[in-house]
């Protein structure tokens, strides 16, 4: 008596080689979903990193603003609106010298941390996605040295890298980076307030999105003691 067929045939071999090779294809899928989700977290992490230390080191160096010189408003700060570096030349298309209730991408202030030293000049730039503490040359004592003098630039909020499957992600600083405006107010949370000082509103973009896929914005206010608005 013939003794019937046992094991696999070829269509049960080809129908396990398929559902092993569909297992494969979705656990790389899902681990190609993990790395990049892993990828985007690590770089979430390091721009929303970078503008809190940004703000930090700005808010530190605007307080710097009209220290020592006991000038005017007018000839210790400017606002500028569409302002770009282009070869450390600081060009600007609108100019407040007069700086409340104005917004723009770049403030420029001098400042004398000592009487021994002459009066310098700094500022701090948004341009293409980045945040720039702007160092003027020794030459620059004076306001309206601003146009003529050499800069030196230092990045403290880079731009965000664009991973190659989301050609949308980052966000790039808003050309409204500055907002000033009189306030009494006084630094470091003091519940102590002086009138009529000048207030600057800084707002960045950070990597979390709203319900509506726009940018989340990050606020920092600071108050210029130095420089009374009236």
């Amino acid at each position: 008596m013939k003794r019937p067929q046992r094991g696999f045939n070829l269509i049960s071999l080809m129908i396990g080689m398929t559902l092993s090779l569909i297992s494969i294809l979705a656990m790389l899928a899902l681990y190609k979903n993990m790395v990049g989700i892993s990828v985007r977290s690590i770089q979430d992490a390091q721009q929303d990193g970078q503008v809190s230390a940004g703000f930090l080191t700005a808010q530190l160096e605007m307080r710097n603003a009209g220290f020592g010189m006991d000038l005017p408003i007018s000839n210790s700060i400017v606002l500028l609106a569409g302002a770009t570096l282009t070869n450390n030349t600081l060009r600007a298309t609108n100019e407040y010298p007069q700086p409340v209730e104005n917004t723009g991408n770049a403030l420029v202030w001098v400042s004398q941390l000592s009487s021994t030293v002459a009066p310098s000049c700094a500022g701090l730039l948004a341009q293409d996605g980045q945040l720039f503490y702007l160092k003027g040359a020794s030459s620059c004592t004076e306001i309206a040295h601003w146009r003529t003098t050499n800069w030196t630039s230092t990045v403290l909020v880079a731009a965000p890298k664009s991973p190659t499957d989301d050609s949308n992600y980052g966000n790039l600083q808003p050309a409204g980076f500055f907002k000033t405006e009189s306030a009494p107010c006084w630094p470091f949370g003091k519940t102590e307030t002086l009138t009529n000082r000048l207030k600057v509103i800084m707002t960045a973009s950070i990597s979390a999105k709203d319900s509506a896929g726009n940018a989340v914005k990050s606020v920092s206010e600071i108050c210029l003691p130095n420089l009374p608005t009236s």
